[in-house]
């Protein structure tokens, strides 16, 4: 917990990731990479990128949970990752609805 706090959670690490991108796409254009004697080389880094650009979509649209489903049964929850309080009261005819992230 103390590593995605302090790492994989801060800013200067997603710029760190961005940084490698930027370096792997000028090292594609500047060692001409997209040629018949480089095609090895060209895939490796290629696939770095994809990998980066997976985890970034990943990052920004996705959500973190946790889902417990046991042997042989199915389930249809997420308890997510992010706190959260939600609650509904009623009273009489009238309902109020209050959530806080």
């Amino acid at each position: 917990m103390t590593a995605k706090a302090d790492v994989y959670n801060a800013r200067w690490f997603e710029i760190l990731l961005a940084l490698l991108a930027i370096n792997l796409t000028l090292n594609i254009i500047n060692f001409k990479m997209a040629r018949k004697g480089k095609w090895l080389v060209f895939i490796f880094h290629v696939a770095f990128l994809i990998i980066l650009v997976g985890a970034a979509l990943t990052r920004y649209m996705g959500y973190e949970g946790v889902m417990h489903i046991r042997e042989g049964e199915s389930s249809d929850f997420i308890l997510s990752a992010e706190p959260y309080v939600t609650f509904k009261v009623t009273k009489g005819d009238k309902t109020y609805d209050f959530k806080e992230n």
